[in-house]
């Protein structure tokens, strides 16, 4: 059975709190209610809401600054709906680009908010619908190429400001045409879901993998030196190898990549996975090749 959704109230008013969060509740709603900013922002890292209502005016963080605190780097934030004593135009202005679907003002009525809260709740699963179509492959359910490009961006932002290590792995499928050719699109399609399922199995939540495009994976190792980001990719190809998938022995091959001090653009770390990827078909297939430091790269370690 699927949970009610769970609705964060924050106000530094304690009869408002406890009149929202019981008419919410008397709903069917499940409530977390925080007296000030700084406990609803602990509350919604803790509960992950579906929603929030939110005061305006409050200690600590107001209900801006908790509204942008909540939104920020969040690629799918909760909806916010702002409950305030401020009535002119410029507040709810203020409100809405902060980031909240909608803005009431005290005194309310007890229909309209729980109205406003359903509309809302609908808002925002159609858009975490619409964020996870045009993140996700379809064929395999992971990640796609557009949030690679996005990801990717990110890691190398941080392994350059932080000074960590960034690893990388390219895989890609051995004689997957043939499979094609000789047993049809459809069970290529079975083969590559498959493999999508045991990588995804096989891997650290916190390495991502991505249908890289056709038959190749992306996996992306933060923190990952050479040996740990070798051992994934043994590790992966192993799992691919380990059983017939749709009845076929399938395997895969590949190339391992790390940011080094002379890249610049992320798509330098994609050009050496697949040159080492390159290496690895050309040495045989089914195994891993690693890329050499470039020239350049050398130089300025150096």
């Amino acid at each position: 059975m699927v949970p009610a959704p769970l609705i964060l109230v924050a106000d530094d008013d304690a009869d408002i709190r406890l009149l929202v969060s019981t008419r919410l509740e008397k709903a069917g709603y499940r409530v977390v209610a925080a007296e000030n900013g700084d406990e609803a922002l602990r509350l919604a890292a803790e509960h992950d809401p579906d929603l929030l209502v939110i005061d305006v005016s409050m200690p600590v963080l107001n209900g801006h600054e908790l509204c942008l605190a909540i939104t920020a780097d969040n690629p799918n934030p909760p909806p916010v709906i702002f409950l305030s004593g401020r009535t002119l135009p410029k507040d709810r202005i203020l409100g809405l680009e902060a980031g909240a679907v909608d803005y009431m003002t005290k005194p309310f009525d007890a229909h309209e908010l729980i109205a406003r809260v359903a509309v809302a709740l609908r808002t925002g699963r159609r858009i975490a619908t619409l964020t996870h179509h045009a993140s996700v492959d379809r064929m395999t359910g992971l990640l796609n190429r557009a949030q690679l490009d996005d990801r990717l961006a990110d890691a190398v932002a941080r392994a350059v400001h932080v000074g960590t290590n960034l690893g990388c792995v390219l895989l890609d499928l051995d004689h997957f045409k043939a499979v094609n050719d000789r047993y049809g699109h459809l069970t290529g399609d079975d083969v590559l879901r498959e493999v999508a399922s045991r990588l995804r199995r096989n891997l650290r939540t916190s390495d991502p993998v991505f249908r890289y495009g056709g038959e190749e994976f992306f996996v992306l190792v933060e923190g990952g030196d050479q040996t740990g980001t070798t051992f994934i990719a043994e590790k992966l190809l192993a799992a691919i190898a380990s059983e017939p998938i749709a009845g076929i022995d399938m395997t895969a091959s590949a190339g391992v990549a790390l940011w080094l001090p002379g890249y610049s653009e992320p798509a330098e770390l994609l050009e050496a996975a697949d040159a080492a990827l390159y290496e690895a078909k050309r040495a045989g297939r089914a195994r891993v090749a690693v890329t050499e430091p470039t020239s350049r790269a050398t130089a300025a370690a150096n």
